[in-house]
């Protein structure tokens, strides 16, 4: 049963990925989607086509509706596909605008997308043809100067685009001041909000026994390091059982690192679908996430690995302090040296009583501060003020 909530109206959503496909972005926004109907609200969702998904379908009190982009690959799309999402949503939206007249339905009271650009701008569209208010949370390479290895000319060419999107949202949201701080290096007097993302509390079973396994669990590029513990887990001798979940760049040069070391019991997984069984298990039986990010927004995997009960071993980075705050173990260093000189640590016991400690806070962290529907509440408030006329300055 839907619990109470003093908003009203119907929402849109507009994110070019939700589960099975996707990653970080869009578990939040399927989460925060879920928490607006278990407040009692409407939500549609539009979102990127993939493979024999239905076009449209209700799940969990959402009616999510696909457009086709010939999408290729469920982990991440591509900017051809972005482009497709653009050219081809218009006509989802005017065939719901369509649906919601002839049925009597209201204009949705708000539109929500997940991302600047792209997303942001079927999301502007569609605040026109409902007259409502459009609120975008931004997270991560969608802002300019977070991912400059893939996105630096993407953004040059769009820097227009971007900037007019970004003086027409009614509201701007990151999850984190590390992310608030990039858009400001770009727009300073622009007004951002930070609101942290949501999990549900419930995805995990309770801790039980865990093995002392490795968990990577990531889009395998660069900038996250994995190279870096592969370096470190070199050096040590005594056998270790790794998982890695994830594609990516990286993937054939992290596979060349692990066959050079025999005396290690090293999985490659592949791309899992977010939530399933196979995934759910290796979060649940693992003891150690590894993640040595040199830069990070909020770190959805984190709030996982935490959620689940999980001793996290990362970097030293404000966007990972932001999610964990100091219910983790940090690297003293973002090095091969730094992380072995954890790995050693961890491995000898001497961190033994730290690890326990880090894994029960985290764990309550997750639960009392970032539960999906405490993250929702706050959204709809925003939607609103902002729907009663405040200004986003006076909506924040």
């Amino acid at each position: 049963m839907p619990q109470s909530s003093d908003t009203e109206g119907d929402i849109l959503i507009v994110t070019r990925e939700i589960p099975p496909i996707g990653g970080g972005a869009g578990n939040v926004a399927w989460d925060l989607a879920k928490g607006y109907a278990e407040l009692g609200r409407g939500v549609d969702i539009l979102t990127m086509g993939y493979g024999d998904l239905p076009a449209t379908e209700q799940r969990d009190g959402v009616t999510v509706h696909r457009v086709d982009c010939a999408r290729r690959q469920a982990d991440s799309s591509y900017m051809r596909e972005m482009l497709r999402f653009v050219l081809n949503g218009p006509a989802t939206l005017k065939k719901l605008a369509a649906q919601r007249a002839a049925s009597g339905k209201p204009p949705y009271a708000a539109i929500h997308a997940h991302a600047i650009i792209p997303d942001g701008l079927l999301a502007l569209l569609a605040g026109r043809m409902h007259n409502a208010p459009v609120i975008v949370t931004a997270h991560g390479s969608d802002v300019p100067g977070y991912n400059p290895t893939y996105f630096l000319r993407a953004h040059q060419l769009l820097k227009p685009v971007w900037m007019a999107a970004m003086r027409r949202y009614a509201s701007v949201v990151t999850p984190s001041c590390y992310l608030r701080g990039l858009i400001h290096q770009r727009m300073p007097n622009a007004e951002v909000m930070v609101i942290p993302y949501g999990i549900d509390p419930q995805m995990f079973s309770p801790p039980g026994e865990r093995n002392d396994a490795f968990l990577i669990a990531s889009r395998l590029v660069e900038r996250k390091n994995f190279q870096l513990f592969f370096d470190a887990l070199s050096r040590i001798d005594a056998p270790q059982t790794v998982h890695v979940v994830g594609e990516g760049p990286m993937l054939e040069r992290l596979k060349q690192m692990a066959a050079s070391m025999p005396q290690h019991e090293i999985t490659f997984h592949g791309w899992l679908a977010n939530r399933s069984e196979p995934w759910r298990a290796l979060y649940e039986s693992c003891r150690y996430l590894i993640f040595p990010s040199e830069r990070e927004n909020f770190p959805v995997s984190l709030m996982e690995a935490q959620l689940a009960g999980m001793t996290v071993l990362a970097s030293d980075i404000p966007g990972n302090r932001e999610v964990m705050g100091d219910a983790a173990l940090y690297f003293p260093e973002l090095s091969a040296e730094g992380i072995e000189t954890t790995l050693r640590a961890v491995l000898n016991g001497d961190l033994d009583a730290a690890a326990y400690v880090a894994a029960q806070e985290g764990r309550a962290r997750m639960i009392h501060q970032f539960s999906r529907i405490a993250i929702a509440k706050r959204y709809l408030a925003l939607f609103d003020r902002l729907a009663a006329g405040e200004s986003a300055q006076e909506a924040a």
